[in-house]
């Protein structure tokens, strides 16, 4: 089966998010968090068996990790969230049994939408001064209209 879970935030918030190791297919071996945008994906962690823990440069900052391969449960916080985070998060673990390898997907994966904080409109600054032209323009012309109309009638 797999779960979906849809999380909507804003801008500098935090996620977290938690992954539990199933011990019926064998020892984790290793563990990683990939982010799936509408561009690209990319691994955020990655830690395997011998190896140093690796986090993304751009999410160093922000990415926090509580656990490891030898836990019942790893949990990642995202701090400070930006709208580029919006995606789907997904966990892939490795295992090992009887000297055979096996890499599952995680069976829940998270759509993080990540909105603005409601800053004021980022258009370009002849944006207001150009729609009070055309509302000016469109008063004047109803305006004549109407002037027109009365005109012809009386």
């Amino acid at each position: 089966y797999a779960e979906l879970i849809f999380r909507q935030v804003t801008e500098s918030q935090s996620l977290e998010l938690s992954c539990s190791p199933q011990q019926q297919h064998g020892s984790l071996t290793g563990l990683h968090l990939f982010h799936r945008s509408s561009q690209s994906q990319t691994t955020l962690l990655s830690m395997s068996e011998g190896s140093e823990l690796r986090v993304d440069p751009e999410h160093r900052g922000r990415l926090q990790l509580c656990g490891g391969l030898d836990s019942l449960q790893v949990n990642v916080t995202i701090s400070h969230l930006q709208r580029s985070d919006t995606g789907l998060y997904m966990w892939q673990l490795s295992y090992r049994e009887n000297s055979s390898d096996q890499i599952l997907l995680s069976a829940q994966k998270v759509f993080l939408l990540v909105e603005g904080t409601g800053r004021s409109c980022q258009c370009s600054p002849s944006y207001p001064p150009l729609l009070l032209t055309i509302f000016t323009a469109a008063g004047l012309f109803l305006l004549i209209l109407s002037w027109q109309a009365i005109a012809k009638c009386v």
